[in-house]
C-alpha cells in the first residue's frame, strides 16, 4: 500500500483501479472486522465444491442484504466479488460522483449490461444476498448465511439462540452473544457490562481488547 492510495478515504480506494490491479486473485470478499464466516452454512462456497455450495461463483457481485436497488446486488463492506468485473465499471465509468463503492459498482454494472444488450456482468439478486449473509429467513433446516457481521440486534431470543449454534464462529467476535446478561428476556446491564473487555478498567485489561 502506497503512502498517496492508503490517505485515501474507503470509499475511493475501493473504486480505484491501482486496488483492483494490484489484486491477485479473481475472486474476492471483502470482509468487515465485526464479522465471521459459519462453517455450517450450506451456501459457502469458498471452504465447498458442491454444485449448491458453488451459487456465489455465477455472480460477479454479491453483498449483504440491504434495501437499495430493491435489494439486488448488496452492501459493498461485507462482499464477495469478480475482480475483472470492478476493473471493466471503473475503465468503463470512474467515480466520478464519490459514490459509496457498492451503489457505484451496481449502477455500473447494470450501466454496462445495458449497453451491451444482455446481462454479462451478473448481480445478485435479493434472495442470494439472503443467502450470503441475511439473517430474516434462516433456520435449522436451510442453515445459517455464509457470513454474519455485527451483533444482530433486531433478533429474539430463540433465533439469537438458533443462531449462536448453528454459527458459533459469531461468539469469537462478539462474546456477549452468548450471554444471557446481555439478551434475552431477562437482561442484566452490570453483569452484561463486565463481560465486555473494552468496557473494563485499563488495570484488568493490560493487554488491550
Amino acid at each position: 500500500m502506497t503512502r498517496s492510495k492508503g490517505m485515501k478515504r474507503r470509499l475511493l480506494y475501493l473504486t480505484d483501479e491501482w486496488f483492483w490491479r494490484n489484486v491477485l486473485a479473481e475472486r474476492v470478499l471483502l470482509f468487515s472486522g465485526n464479522g465471521a464466516m459459519c462453517s455450517n452454512a450450506k451456501h459457502l462456497s469458498l471452504l465447498d465444491g458442491s454444485a449448491q455450495s458453488r451459487l456465489f461463483d455465477h455472480v460477479d457481485y454479491v453483498g449483504s442484504p440491504w434495501r437499495s436497488f430493491w435489494g439486488a446486488g448488496g452492501d459493498g463492506s461485507l462482499s464477495y466479488r469478480n475482480r475483472t468485473a470492478m476493473l471493466d465499471a471503473i475503465r468503463h465509468h470512474p467515480n466520478d460522483k464519490l459514490e459509496t463503492d457498492g451503489s457505484y459498482f451496481i449502477k455500473t454494472l447494470r450501466d454496462l449490461n445495458q449497453k451491451l444488450g444482455r446481462d454479462v456482468y451478473r448481480i445478485a439478486t435479493k434472495e442470494q444476498t439472503q443467502m450470503f449473509a441475511g439473517l430474516d429467513n434462516f433456520d435449522e433446516e436451510s442453515g445459517p448465511p455464509m457470513v454474519i457481521s455485527g451483533t444482530a440486534p433486531n433478533l429474539g431470543h430463540e433465533s439469537r439462540e438458533l443462531l449462536l449454534a448453528m454459527c458459533p464462529e459469531i461468539k469469537v467476535i462478539f462474546p456477549a452473544l452468548h450471554n444471557p446478561s446481555c439478551f434475552g428476556a431477562k437482561p442484566d446491564g452490570e453483569k452484561c457490562a463486565a463481560t465486555i473487555c473494552a468496557l473494563k478498567d485499563k488495570k484488568d485489561r493490560p493487554s488491550g481488547c
